[in-house]
């Protein structure tokens, strides 16, 4: 992995599911939020039951892990795809706005009248498939 002279935003959530989307806080570009992304999930947890070759599988979550060494070629790759797959959403993060679910909605807030002041902030959520991240480190792995 290459040496950055920048400190990377933190990601929410080390999971990624077709329900819980990693996200990134704040208006960091796209490359960057990416790039927080490759680095800041816990690969191993996402992809624990993976199906397919074991030693595949373990091997493609050791590069991902940065345990094993990674061309900065490939590292440019996947933070690419990942950045396609970026979409930018903002938050109203005003105390007590929660729906009744106890989570904040991306890009809607029911008690912003547009006569008070509201906290937004700018996130980043990943829309993608993890399977098809998957299948897409596992082609630059194999070059």
């Amino acid at each position: 992995m290459s040496a950055r002279t920048y400190l990377l935003p933190e990601v929410q959530g080390d999971r990624w599911t077709d329900e819980f989307k990693p996200t990134v806080i704040g208006s960091a570009p796209s490359r960057v939020a990416a790039e927080a992304i490759l680095f800041g999930l816990e690969w191993g947890s996402i992809y624990c039951d993976q199906e397919g070759d074991v030693l595949t599988n373990i091997g493609t979550i050791a590069w991902l892990d940065g345990t094993v060494f990674m061309r900065q070629r490939d590292e440019n790759t996947l933070i690419a795809w990942l950045a396609s797959r970026l979409r930018q959403f903002n938050m109203c993060m005003t105390d007590g706005h929660e729906d009744d679910e106890g989570t904040r909605v991306f890009n809607d807030c029911y008690a912003d009248d547009g006569d008070s002041e509201h906290e937004w902030e700018s996130w980043w959520a990943i829309d993608a498939d993890p399977d098809e991240f998957w299948a897409f480190v596992q082609q630059v792995a194999r070059r």
